[in-house]
């Protein structure tokens, strides 16, 4: 039966006209951050019949097969925006367009990963936590350990999760000779995601692809550097030197081994630059300034 609702609305919105008249008659604005289907297109159009005002936050990149939406929005809304390369693809689009910026912050569980203990930076422990697709570019990863090996250093790679990708990277471990230093850790309850960055002192991201990463927010919460691509938000979330390392390439081993390098070469900036995570963290991205940031953004689109 949910089923069958679900695709009634995403397949002929239509019927819910009344429904959603009526909501769209009782409210002050109109936000809404689901995927710009049909079901989004019926709402637009009546919140511009109803002159109510419209609000919409990209949840990932601006797909290109959802541009009649976003031209949409550009003409009759505001756009909130959650991340640097997001405003500067909208940017591209509609050079003019409404926009208010806000920041994620983590929405359940924050004071857990606040209360995680500082990383050892004796042990050297490296990790990530994904979905295992194939747009997270483990490849890169796997190369880079292995260039340390060859390099004689000593290191863990701890990788919780589980997806498609996972048959072929076990092979491609068992390929490049590194079984040794990798740790399969599968699948983790949401619940118990904490837990990952109490095992692990320095979290990588490899995506090619992301919005706003919360696996960034997590680690530096949990007073951990992070090695990232520089995809998303990452740009506001580390700073190079400061708190981790943003990788100039996606698709670089010896670039992600060499920043790597760092942190094993001088095992005291693990300490330094998972404190400063964690100040930059509760300075930025805390829960309350950033449902205080969102709530502004939304109370400004609301007529006196």
């Amino acid at each position: 039966m949910d089923r069958s609702l679900a695709n009634l609305s995403v397949n002929f919105p239509e019927v819910l006209e009344e429904f959603l008249q009526k909501a769209l008659d009782s409210c002050t604005l109109c936000f809404a951050g689901i995927r710009p289907g049909n079901l989004l297109h019926l709402v637009h159009d009546l919140a511009v019949k109803s002159r109510k005002p419209f609000a919409y936050h990209e949840v990932s990149k601006f797909n290109p097969k959802h541009h009649q939406f976003f031209e949409k929005v550009n003409s009759y809304g505001t756009f909130l925006i959650s991340g640097i390369e997001k405003k500067e693809d909208l940017l591209k689009l509609f050079p003019a367009a409404k926009i208010l910026e806000i920041h994620q912050w983590l929405y359940d569980g924050q004071e857990a990963f606040l209360n995680i203990p500082h990383p050892d930076p004796h042990r050297m422990v490296f990790g990530t936590l994904s979905r295992l697709d194939f747009g997270k570019n483990f490849e890169v990863v796997f190369e880079a350990l292995a260039i340390l090996k060859k390099q004689g250093m000593k290191l863990q790679f701890l990788l919780f999760g589980d997806g498609p990708e996972l048959p072929k990277l076990k092979r491609l471990a068992v390929t490049l000779d590194i079984g040794s230093f990798i740790h399969f850790r599968g699948a983790i309850k949401l619940e118990d995601r904490s837990e990952v960055y109490a095992q692990v002192d320095v979290c990588l991201m490899s995506s090619i692809v992301e919005g706003g990463p919360v696996t960034i927010l997590e680690a530096m919460a949990s007073g951990r550097p992070a090695i990232s691509t520089n995809v998303g938000d990452v740009r506001n979330r580390i700073e190079t030197g400061f708190n981790g390392y943003i990788l100039e390439s996606a698709t670089d081993p010896a670039e992600l081994a060499e920043k790597m390098s760092h942190y094993l070469n001088q095992p005291e900036l693990v300490l330094q630059h998972g404190k400063n995570a964690r100040l930059k963290f509760i300075r930025e991205f805390d829960q309350v300034k950033g449902k205080e940031l969102f709530l502004k953004a939304i109370h400004h689109l609301i007529p006196n």
